[in-house]
């Protein structure tokens, strides 16, 4: 028993990347509960300061050449902090090869001994770029490479994370406006799972593309993440691969999914969802989200939280986040300042569709939805302060209180 207690506290995660010109990174993670004591962390209430060394060892095949290095770490943490991760990476510069290496890691809790190979391929073409890294996006303060996401360095995954890849591209040619990025997820096999692409505009030499896929609709399995690009102005195309596994977590029906289903629903249909059995609720959201592309509805609800959020309510649970999760980013937004007859409010278009008017009645910087209005609607409103010369808008004394006056706007309009 205790000697698989062992094997649990001296787990290391390692991941090695490369990037351009033989640079390379070997990251690793390991629970901070490897270096200092769990039973200590539960007794002390204070900060806990520890440390642990490495020594590293990396050589070519042959032998020939070699080099060793060590280091000592400090660490900081709290008395609850057993459950974090320490991340940290050894910086490489390499030239073209074949390497192997070994890494020695002396903690508190024991040894610990890993040891792997390293390729570095060397520049064929103009264009490059380096491995693509798959993980979590969003990880607390934790950034990579500048990106706040955390590398999955076991590259393991359950059904209700987002699977978030980067990559640096290097050598794009400055003289068109864009390049494409294919994407494609198969299972070992090769059948394609999800494919999608996109344009990105050109702005520099050295460029980082990201890409999020939620991964409710996965099952139990080993997959394949694909990244092509390709510069039409070199006429140059690379692409890279990496895999991950995805495991599921009691099957479809995750809190998660419940909560965020009700965005796309109408309020009866999501009370009648919530009196199905939990069998009925998975077969709902398996046939739900295999009609509705979950990747794209979880960007607007990451957009419409940066976006939206206002002190403690969430963007997503705005009535403009609502919209923007349902909709998606409109067409075109009319902010209108304030005018001689109401307050400041913005019309969002959906072109071919309705128009939608947003004011913050309540001064609290949380514009609600006043009104759904058919296109071309909006502008006789505001040159007159109603529509169709009718006086059935009472809910423009919802953006302009005490300021109408429905007698003079009639006569106004005649």
């Amino acid at each position: 028993m205790v000697f698989l207690t062992m094997i649990v506290l001296l787990q290391l995660d390692i991941g090695v990347y490369r990037f351009e010109n033989g640079y390379a990174e070997l990251w690793y993670q390991l629970p901070v509960s490897s270096v200092v004591d769990s039973q200590y962390l539960h007794l002390t209430v204070d900060t806990v300061y520890s440390s642990y060394s490495y020594e590293f060892r990396i050589s070519n095949l042959d032998g020939t050449d070699s080099a060793c290095f060590d280091d000592r770490k400090t660490i900081v943490t709290c008395c609850d902090g057993g459950d974090e991760l320490i991340v940290d990476c050894i910086p490489l510069n390499l030239y073209g090869g074949r390497f192997q290496y070994t890494l020695h890691m002396s903690v508190s809790t024991g040894e610990i001994y890993e040891d792997g190979t390293i390729e570095i391929m060397p520049d064929t073409g103009l264009l490059s770029c380096s491995d693509v890294i798959l993980g979590y996006p969003h990880h607390g303060d934790f950034r990579f490479h500048g990106i706040p996401f955390l590398p999955s360095l076991a590259g393991g995954f359950v059904d209700r994370d987002v699977l978030f890849s980067c990559l640096e591209i290097y050598g794009l040619v400055p003289d068109s406006l864009y390049y494409e990025v294919f994407y494609e997820i198969t299972d070992l096999e090769g059948a394609p799972i999800i494919r999608e692409r996109k344009e990105c505009i050109k702005h520099d030499y050295v460029q980082i593309d990201t890409h999020s896929v939620g991964l409710a609709r996965f099952s139990d399995g080993e997959y394949l993440f694909n990244v092509s690009i390709n510069d039409p102005s070199s006429r140059s195309n690379i692409k890279q691969t990496a895999s991950f596994a995805v495991r599921t977590v009691g099957g479809m029906v995750t809190g998660d999914l419940y909560e965020e289903i009700q965005y796309l629903i109408s309020v009866s249909e999501y009370e009648d969802f919530q009196g199905l059995s939990e069998t009925q609720k998975e077969i709902y959201l398996k046939e739900f989200w295999a009609r509705h592309d979950y990747s794209r509805f979880e960007k607007r609800i990451h957009e419409s939280n940066r976006r939206f959020s206002v002190g403690r309510l969430m963007g997503r649970d705005s009535e403009r986040g609502r919209l923007y999760i349902l909709l998606g980013h409109p067409d075109e937004i009319e902010t209108v300042p304030i005018a001689t007859w109401s307050r400041p409010f913005e019309v969002w278009r959906y072109y071919g569709k309705n128009d939608y008017l947003f004011c913050d009645i309540r001064n609290d910087h949380n514009p609600r939805l006043i009104r759904v209005l058919k296109p071309g609607e909006i502008e006789r409103i505001v040159q007159v302060g109603f529509r169709d010369g009718t006086r059935e808008e009472d809910w423009l004394s919802d953006i302009a209180p005490g300021t109408h006056d429905w007698h003079k706007d009639l006569e106004s309009a005649e």
